[in-house]
């Protein structure tokens, strides 16, 4: 894959998770249904394991006055019409008290008839985070 499409794939995904991460607190489950797999795996920083639907179950109590999480670093690798990505994003104070914490994350991704649909997440709290 081309220097200037794996570019263009980093613009398309980051844009998805900054949708992802706006769409918790708004309680946008519209956005989650055509973003996950309805096969999505996600384990979070506390090696919680869940599926689309418990995962909706599981970010439905955030206040919407919580601030989104925030990307930091993101690097992708694409390979045909699959995607993994890695990279750190920080979750604010008021969604993870007392100080939030920095989260290492793995996912896959997959193009579905020219959309990206998320396969897999993992999240991993960086060392020094507070729980």
């Amino acid at each position: 894959m081309s220097e200037a499409s794996t570019s263009q794939i980093h613009t398309e995904l980051w844009k998805l998770y900054e949708d992802w991460f706006a769409a918790i607190p708004s309680h946008d489950s519209a956005f989650f249904d055509r973003t996950l797999s309805d096969d999505w795996h996600y384990t979070n920083v506390d090696a919680e394991v869940r599926g689309k639907r418990e995962y909706l179950e599981y970010i439905s109590p955030i206040d919407p006055r919580t601030p989104a999480n925030r990307m930091v670093e993101m690097v992708v690798r694409p390979f045909a019409e699959i995607v993994i990505v890695h990279g750190v994003y920080e979750v604010a104070p008021e969604a993870a008290p007392p100080s939030g914490f920095g989260t290492r994350f793995t996912a896959v991704w997959i193009r579905r008839s020219g959309q990206w649909v998320a396969l897999t997440h993992h999240a991993t709290r960086m060392p020094g985070a507070h729980p």
